[in-house]
């Protein structure tokens, strides 16, 4: 995380910033800070730290898109604010050192999401027919049971399973799957 958050940190960018994959990354910052509070208050911090090395992970993948100065800053200071209670120096250190601040990141408050930016637009569904997994599919997450139902009918390898026969009945499992009786 050190070498990481110095070498980007510190060099200059002159590049244009990519506005979508720049909102990819908040949103996916946003997304972990909500998994990492909730893991921590529910006192599972294995899977905390899980969360961490996902994060730490996707800081990697984002250090060579174009990724504006700012959003970069806040993210490394978010990742150094969740590290705190589990590697306390390294996290002092990035936080002092990298990030140029003089308070202590142990005095400093637990990150903050926003509820919105933690909801997927689209979700990938399982449609099975009777009970085995043929295909998956992507909708909106908020669609409708009936949509759903549609989409996955239409589906090609689907349509190859039923293979003409009549259909009894479609279990729909909100935001999962789909299960096509024949």
């Amino acid at each position: 995380f050190w070498q990481l958050a110095s070498e980007k940190t510190n060099a200059e960018t002159q590049r244009r910033r990519d506005k979508a994959a720049e909102a990819e990354f908040v949103r996916a910052r946003h997304k972990v800070v909500q998994r990492i509070t909730q893991d921590m208050e529910d006192f599972r911090f294995n899977t905390a730290v899980a969360g961490l090395m996902e994060y730490l992970n996707s800081l990697y993948e984002a250090r060579d898109q174009a990724i504006g100065d700012e959003t970069w800053r806040e993210s490394i200071g978010t990742m150094a604010r969740l590290l705190a209670p589990f590697a306390p120096f390294i996290a002092e250190e990035v936080w002092q050192a990298v990030l140029g601040n003089t308070e202590s990141v142990h005095v400093q408050s637990w990150p903050g999401y926003d509820e919105a930016l933690t909801q997927d637009d689209e979700i990938t569904m399982v449609v099975q027919v009777n009970g085995k997994v043929r295909d998956r599919m992507t909708v909106t997450a908020d669609a409708s049971v009936a949509v759903v139902k549609k989409t996955a009918v239409t589906c090609a390898n689907v349509q190859a399973h039923i293979n003409g026969q009549p259909i009894r009945k479609i279990i729909v499992v909100p935001q999962k799957l789909v299960n096509i009786v024949v």
